[in-house]
């Protein structure tokens, strides 16, 4: 009786290590399809086919794959996060997660990489369901730092009480200190 438990106990403990091994695979190949992300701006998408010579029916089916890899990322598990939070210190590694400049234009140079990346896929994932990655307007002031703070006191939360207790973190942290309120006197005559 003894071994037929070892043998289950071992057995679960695989299981396990594959599921876990499963869930990385997964983000990675989420991580692909978002690299496709020129396909969001129309100009970007013009840029490819007109300097790389992709074809309509590749930029089509590209299309398909980072609207699929957004749709996944959004109903990921919490699990992409500690995923996405061992890029931080991957600052020589550049990827078009987020954003895809026009491969023709003679301005290029704002790559992002992998660890400001994952920052931004991070916020999205807890701020966002819109069905696409955007770039935050607080996107300077996120940090590796201020969001290991948030995350270790809401690590074991479910996913709908991670993204409520984001916004509210968001609000106290970032924008209540960025919104200035201007007093202007009303004359009344």
């Amino acid at each position: 009786m003894r071994k037929i438990i070892i043998v289950f106990a071992m057995a679960a403990g695989l299981f396990a290590c594959g599921v876990k091994q499963n869930n990385n695979l997964n983000s990675e190949q989420i991580l692909d399809g978002l690299n496709l992300s020129y396909v969001k701006d129309k100009k970007t998408a013009d840029g490819y086919i007109y300097c790389y010579q992709y074809t309509k029916d590749k930029v089509s089916q590209d299309s398909i794959t980072y609207s699929k890899a957004v749709d996944d990322f959004y109903k990921s598990d919490p699990g992409i996060i500690d995923f996405l939070l061992k890029f931080e210190n991957e600052k020589n590694l550049y990827n078009y997660w987020i954003v895809t400049e026009d491969p023709c234009s003679a301005v290029y140079g704002n790559m992002f990489t992998h660890s400001r990346s994952s920052l931004i896929l991070i916020d999205n994932y807890l701020r966002n369901d819109k069905g696409l990655i955007d770039l935050p307007v607080y996107e300077d002031k996120l940090s590796y730092e201020k969001f290991k703070e948030f995350y270790t006191v809401n690590k074991d939360k479910t996913k709908e009480e991670l993204k409520q207790n984001y916004t509210k973190y968001l609000i106290h942290s970032f924008l209540s200190a960025s919104v200035v309120v201007t007093l202007v006197p009303v004359n009344h005559s």
